[in-house]
């Protein structure tokens, strides 16, 4: 059998903030299609370890590598335009001063829109925003703002996706139907996935392996997928 390529290593990985150990030695690796889930309560250290993932942190100390390449040490980084990855916030985020269309297209050149005509209007359909395409964000609701969120996440098919609790504040049917979206891009394209939650029912829909944060330690849970 064909070994899986490595896609992420986080090596020791350890951060502070006011001299406040939040990740301790934290060692990961994901391959290429797996879909990993870290779980843990407010505070644990989750999103500080996505933010380290993505670039918008520094390790104090250990390394992160994406695609077998350094992209992050105490010394230096790569910056997050430059990593080729997707990440939803668990806030929107999206670009206050442009349209949903504009914001969903922002990841893309110009000609990767020409190209990928098709792929854009799918995506659109299947999380029901096309008729939101010309709307401002304030003028969204938190469900609204979430699918447009997903669609720039994954318009540019990242071979790596972070997900920051991006179905907080969601009704359960919302969950299940945005949930399913992502689940059928993701198989398409073979995305590797690393999503963040405190939610076990949440993790247990698009994840196939969970992890747990505890006292900023990293350890992985028994769970197999139905």
């Amino acid at each position: 059998m064909k070994q899986r390529e490595s896609i992420l290593r986080i090596n020791a990985v350890e951060k502070k903030y006011n001299h406040q150990e939040v990740l301790k030695r934290v060692d990961l690796m994901v391959t290429s299609g797996e879909r990993i889930a870290v779980m843990g309560p407010s505070g644990s250290g989750k999103t500080t370890l996505l933010r380290l993932i993505a670039g918008l942190e520094m390790p104090d100390s250990g390394e992160i590598l994406l695609f077998n390449k350094i992209v992050s040490q105490p010394r230096g980084a790569i910056p997050p335009n430059k990593r080729h990855i997707g990440m939803v916030f668990q806030n929107a985020t999206l670009w206050p001063f442009m349209s949903v269309k504009k914001n969903i297209l922002f990841p893309l050149h110009k000609n990767e829109i020409r190209t990928q005509d098709s792929y854009i209007n799918e995506l659109m359909d299947h999380l029901d925003i096309r008729r939101l395409l010309y709307t401002k964000p304030s003028n969204l609701s938190g469900g609204e703002a979430k699918r447009v969120a997903i669609a720039r996440a994954l318009i540019s098919k990242p071979q790596l996706l972070l997900l920051d609790e991006p179905l907080t504040h969601l009704d359960k049917a919302s969950k299940e139907k945005i949930s399913e979206v992502m689940d059928r891009f993701i198989t398409k394209h073979k995305t590797t996935l690393i999503y963040v939650t405190h939610e076990e029912s949440e993790a247990k829909l698009l994840a196939d392996t969970i992890y747990k944060i505890e006292d900023g330690s990293l350890f992985h849970e028994e769970y197999t997928k139905a």
